[in-house]
């Protein structure tokens, strides 16, 4: 199967992804399936290897654990779907070096904040970005410079959250934005100096 392109995995009951899974798919496999099995976690050793992937499909698992170099070599990726999950915190790392990935979704979890202690954004390298989906997750605060990595995001969701506090210069490197959902929160005051640079 060394010229297999697409593996579709879904709606099955993997639990388990051994260390050698997809070996021999390493400069083919550019679309992989996985939505709705039983995986709890994602490991680096799972995806690492596969150089040509370019869309991965993980919503509707149960995953709570995501290592924090489990996509540090997928540098030709550009579509993650993490939706539907357990998952409450991600490292600084995770998406390190990821400068291909233009589609991020990540809702449908229990995220309450994506901003280290150091003040480091999980999306700081996401360059390409151009679509971030965060609905219906936890977070409660927007920090300062969270999505300034991104000058090419077009589409930001952000609804079904429990956002009561905006830093005012939160979106003010987006640029590019024409979409920008934040209904079903807990925002009590919006300063329109928050979008000067959104129009």
């Amino acid at each position: 199967m060394s010229n297999l392109q697409n593996l579709i995995l879904d709606h099955n009951r993997i639990e388990v992804i051994g260390e050698h899974a997809f070996r021999g798919l390493e400069h083919s496999l550019k679309i992989l399936n996985l939505t709705r099995n039983r995986l709890q976690s994602v490991k680096p050793y799972h995806f690492s290897y596969l150089s040509t992937l370019r869309n991965l499909f993980l919503s509707s698992n149960q995953i709570s654990s995501v290592s924090p170099d489990a996509f540090s070599r997928l540098t030709n990726i550009v579509y993650i779907e993490l939706a539907d999950n357990c998952i409450f915190t991600l490292a600084p790392s995770v998406f390190h070096q990821l400068g291909q990935l233009g589609w991020l979704d990540l809702s449908h979890n229990t995220i309450s904040t994506f901003v280290s202690g150091r003040g480091e954004s999980i999306f700081r390298d996401l360059t390409s970005m151009m679509h971030l989906n965060l609905n219906h997750n936890r977070l409660a605060k927007l920090h300062a410079g969270s999505f300034s990595s991104m000058p090419l995001l077009l589409r930001l969701e952000l609804s079904d959250n429990l956002i009561n506090e905006i830093d005012m210069r939160c979106f003010a490197e987006l640029t590019n934005l024409y979409a920008l959902k934040l209904d079903y929160n807990r925002v009590k005051v919006v300063k329109v100096s928050i979008y000067n640079n959104t129009d």
